[in-house]
């Protein structure tokens, strides 16, 4: 509509400029007709004089001239925001799609959140295998020592035990024949390796893993222990071994003097038996600033009564302190000692 308007303006111009040019033509022409006319010279003069005012007038269209070339240049100008009010609608249909990617990031992100809700059931798959860790070990969480009656009750006896633990084993061995089920007492050593035993003091040859220091518990006290396949007995003490012997005979096997027949036995990691020995209150004991459990006695093997003495000192300090300490040869280097030297008195 702007543009139909200065059309308009600039042709009135125009006409308004060609009635002028006209006009003053004709006003030219009017002097030469009138000057022979000497009635009303003041009148022409006049005249005369107007068209002389008009000439400014028609100076300004000139200069409109111009003014109307730049409308000319204008009119593309003009026709450059109508092209562009299209261009504007292509936004617009640029908007949405622009706004479909945006609502399929948050369709994407969904699953993303979803995502751990899948890992979820992952984290719950360990935990269904944990039973199924649980389950074998469930299985094998027991030693059968007899099932149906039948069964072979294997003991190993460590090294160095009194002769009276010895002699006790073969006793319960004896005893458990003549139940119904067979048994048999194997030395330490790994040629005697079956897979069901019961271990009765430190039995080194089946490893470390059923290596237990029954010092620990203190003089007084004793375990009956399952580990793995094998049951370990020990005692703080021969003595207490002896006890714990008593203890496993009659609550693990269940042998009473009303036993006839022995059917079924097997220990699980819920009888274990654990007796500490309480009457230490000793935390530590300090010599020349060095903790006694750090020393060792060194004593001469071969002199029997080097020997009975260092024996005396350690089964003294046990008993007192709870504090089990080794024998050693002197020869042994060793940073803390107790050295038991006995010489002859010469005369």
């Amino acid at each position: 509509m702007n543009t139909k308007r200065i059309l308009a303006l600039l042709v009135a111009i125009m006409l308004v400029f060609s009635l002028t040019v006209v006009l003053s033509a004709c006003g030219e022409d009017e002097p030469t007709v009138d000057e022979p006319a000497t009635d009303n010279p003041t009148t022409d003069d006049p005249t005369t004089e107007e068209p002389t005012t008009e000439e400014p007038t028609t100076e300004e269209p000139t200069v409109e001239e111009p003014t109307t070339e730049e409308p000319t240049t204008e009119e593309p100008t003009v026709e450059d925001p109508t092209t562009e009010e299209p261009t504007t609608e292509e936004p617009t249909t640029d908007n949405p799609t622009t706004e479909d990617p945006t609502v399929e990031d948050p369709t994407t992100e969904e699953p993303t959140t979803e995502e751990p809700t899948v890992e979820e059931p992952t984290t719950e798959e360990p935990t269904t295998e944990e039973p199924t860790e649980d389950e074998p070990t469930k299985d094998t969480g027991s030693v059968v020592l007899v099932k149906d009656g039948v069964g072979k009750i294997s003991f190993v006896v460590a090294s160095g035990l009194s002769g009276e633990i010895n002699k006790n084993v073969n006793s319960l061995s004896q005893k458990i024949i003549g139940l119904g089920p067979n048994s048999e007492v194997l030395f330490d050593n790994a040629d005697s390796i079956t897979d069901i035993e019961v271990l009765v003091g430190k039995v080194t040859s089946r490893g470390d893993k059923y290596i237990i220091d029954g010092h620990k518990y203190g003089y007084n006290g004793y375990s009956i222990q399952k580990i793995g396949n094998k049951i370990v007995i020990v005692g703080g003490s021969d003595e207490m071994l002896l006890d714990a012997l008593e203890v496993f005979e009659k609550d693990i096997l269940g042998i009473t003097k009303k036993t006839k027949k022995l059917t079924d036995v097997s220990m699980t990691a819920e009888q274990n038996i654990e007796v500490f020995n309480e009457a230490y209150a000793i935390e530590s004991i300090l010599v020349a600033g060095h903790d006694l459990r750090d020393f060792v006695i060194a004593a001469n093997a071969i002199v029997a009564t080097e020997r009975s003495s260092a024996e005396s000192v350690q089964m003294l300090l046990y008993k007192k302190t709870g504090i089990w300490l080794n024998i050693v040869e002197p020869s042994e280097d060793h940073a803390l000692a107790i050295e038991i030297n006995l010489t002859t008195p010469t005369t």
